[in-house]
């Protein structure tokens, strides 16, 4: 006879356990800690196919089996991960020079160009420098354009950046109040996305 109780696990006896030992017969009884389950045939035929199966799964003779409040939970993670992974590709993260490159600048990139116009404009205030021009690296391509160009440019991009946040945020939120997996699956995140900017230089 094999029996499976919590923080012991299969243990097979020769006998059956009597009246002496608290008994059940489900999963939930299984969690009470205190409580033996005796495995029936099927059940010990399942467990002896499946050996590294939970005991939930040999108790419910199917593996992965899960409630549908748990399967609704599988299903949103697996949504938002979508949702993540679509938010830093290439389908959003981007824009174009002159209509043929397509390039982007993380925010990290955005930052040092920024440093990059304030340097250059404080060492031509100071005589240090003669132009008021910075250098951008976009797509391979090196553009040498005005402070005041690159300046908007860098405002555009963020600009563009934050409408992009705010529209997977947006999608993350409508995701979570979905209550059902079709709902879920169904749910398409590619949408209210602001234009791709393309710029002429």
């Amino acid at each position: 006879m094999i029996y499976i109780k919590l923080d012991t696990g299969f243990v097979e006896f020769k006998d059956e356990l009597d009246k002496n030992y608290k008994q059940g017969i489900s999963y939930d009884d299984y969690l009470q800690g205190d409580t033996w389950i005796k495995l029936n045939d099927k059940q010990v035929a399942f467990h002896a196919e499946n050996p590294n199966a939970s005991v939930k799964e040999v108790l419910n003779m199917q593996l992965n089996t899960l409630s549908d409040a748990e399967l609704l939970v599988q299903a949103k993670a697996k949504k938002l991960a979508e949702i993540e992974v679509y938010d830093a590709s290439n389908a959003v993260n981007g824009f174009t020079i002159n209509g043929t490159i397509s390039t982007w600048l993380t925010p990290a990139q955005r930052a040092n160009y920024k440093n990059s116009i304030e340097s250059t404009k404080t060492l031509v205030a100071a005589g240090l420098k003669e132009k008021n021009e910075v250098t951008f690296d976009l797509g391979g391509m090196n553009a040498t354009i005005s402070t005041d160009v690159a300046t908007i440019l860098l405002a555009q991009i963020q600009d563009y950046a934050d409408k992009c946040w705010l529209a997977t945020a947006q999608h993350k939120s409508e995701i979570k109040t979905l209550t059902t997996i079709a709902d879920i699956e169904n749910y398409n995140y590619k949408t209210g996305y602001p234009e791709k900017l393309n710029f002429t230089l």
